[in-house]
């Protein structure tokens, strides 16, 4: 895993695409070949990590100049689903699907990303982390990479006490909607110091025996071409998402933005999002971009 500075003030969540195989002009290493002499498949690494200016994002360390009001917050969760994770070729084909690996932290081609310890201000998140999302593609040349932030819908209306992990967790499951919190970001500022969250889900679900839409399905769809695999890393900017946010109030609701279509707090960060909110159409995210290695 390799690890980016973003700019000044600015909180990066990183992740570092490798890969073993052809992968780009510029990539190493070799993947297995089958009998026949055709190349098997590569064994695909997405490390994340989360930065602070030049420093390693830890939960002891408050972050200054988050949102419009300039505000000092302390992260206590950080937590997402991913899926649907895919390489962009070269050619200008159909992008190829990784199959993940299969661990507590992904299964049936959904993943938990973990970027908190549990320690300092992380008092809602866990001990355990999952920093690298890990599995196999066909051996290629890649120029890019695509995923999407959430739960699959054939996956999201499930009981999570029943679960296989990584979908077992009762802290990322809203039981009011029977769905997953796709990304769960809780931080306390001076002015919420009870804390100021941020939890993207789908919203105007059918209720009943079985849901079998969601009005809002509020999935991001993310998708970085120009990606040079070995030189680049994906970055989710947290400071860019809480940008046009003040997290020291909250007009209206739970504390935050729950994903509610009608909620103040939720406006701002759909739009960097580039999901559709009321009357504002959908457009494209500004959070996650492709960001050079340093090393």
């Amino acid at each position: 895993m390799q690890r980016v500075v973003g700019g000044s003030g600015v909180v990066v969540v990183v992740v570092a695409l490798t890969a073993c195989g052809t992968m780009s002009s510029t990539s190493s290493g070799t993947s297995s070949s089958s009998s026949s002499g055709t190349p098997g498949p590569i064994a695909v690494d997405l490390g994340f990590d989360a930065l602070v200016d030049t420093t390693t994002f830890s939960c002891a360390q408050p972050i200054s100049g988050v949102g419009t009001s300039a505000s000092t917050v302390t992260v206590r969760d950080l937590r997402f689903y991913i899926h649907n994770l895919k390489l962009i070729p070269e050619d200008g084909s159909a992008d190829v699907p990784v199959t993940l690996a299969d661990n507590d932290f992904q299964h049936d081609g959904v993943a938990l990303v973990d970027l908190e310890d549990g320690t300092g201000g992380c008092v809602d998140g866990t001990a355990a982390t999952h920093a690298s999302v890990t599995g196999t593609a066909p051996a290629g040349t890649y120029t890019g990479v695509a995923f999407t932030l959430g739960v699959p819908f054939e996956q999201n209306h499930q009981d999570s006490a029943t679960a296989h992990a990584p979908l077992n967790l009762t802290s990322m499951f809203w039981t009011w909607n029977g769905g997953y919190k796709f990304l769960k970001l809780d931080v306390s500022s001076a002015g919420m110091p009870g804390g100021w969250l941020l939890h993207l889900g789908s919203t105007g679900c059918e209720t009943g025996n079985t849901v079998t839409s969601c009005t809002n399905p509020n999935r991001v769809e993310v998708r970085l071409p120009g990606f040079e695999l070995g030189h680049h890393t994906v970055g989710l900017d947290l400071k860019a998402l809480l940008s046009t946010s003040n997290v020291d109030v909250n007009m209206a609701g739970a504390p935050g933005c729950m994903s509610g279509q009608t909620d103040p707090e939720c406006a701002a960060v759909f739009a960097r999002f580039g999901l559709p909110i009321g009357a504002a159409p959908a457009s494209s995210q500004l959070v996650f971009a492709p960001h050079h290695h340093t090393h």
